[in-house]
């Protein structure tokens, strides 16, 4: 259960979900975010980098090949993502960008989960006998924007 990204039902009311090419951008960018906590150092085209959680490699041209978008909608995006303080700039290289997911837990399951194991055992109890969900053993989907 810890391999997903969640997504409010109140996402359809978000301006990015009014294009759905926006939209397709933005959920590669959470799905393509470093989802664990501790970083990851790699090599790309020549450069060291270490991508730390809810960061991604961003380039322009790759991006607007595999998805099928101008590369001047990408950049209009990109802006309007910062603008809305969704994603930030980390680092400028040659070829490609280095941003952050902004809020990136909201999306994250692996990240909730290592979050609430710090939580005491019988805090977690509470919170379960307290639930109106569906019963235990039946799955339920959660949607966060």
């Amino acid at each position: 259960m810890d391999n997903f990204i969640g997504i409010s039902r109140e996402i359809i009311e978000h301006w990015i979900y009014k294009d759905a090419e926006y939209f397709q951008v933005w959920f590669e960018m959470l799905h393509r975010a470093r989802f664990l906590k501790e970083p990851k150092t790699e090599i790309r085209e020549g450069q060291l980098i270490t991508i730390h959680y809810s960061q991604f490699l961003f380039g322009r041209n790759g991006w607007s090949s595999r998805l099928s978008i101008s590369e001047k909608r990408l950049r209009k995006l990109m802006d309007m993502l910062i603008t809305d303080n969704m994603i930030k700039l980390i680092k400028k290289y040659p070829r490609f960008t280095l941003y952050q997911v902004i809020n990136y837990e909201k999306y994250n399951k692996k990240g909730q989960q290592e979050n609430q194991e710090g939580q005491g055992i019988e805090e977690n109890k509470g919170q379960q006998k307290a639930s109106t969900g569906p019963a235990q053993g039946h799955k339920r989907r959660r949607y966060r924007i």
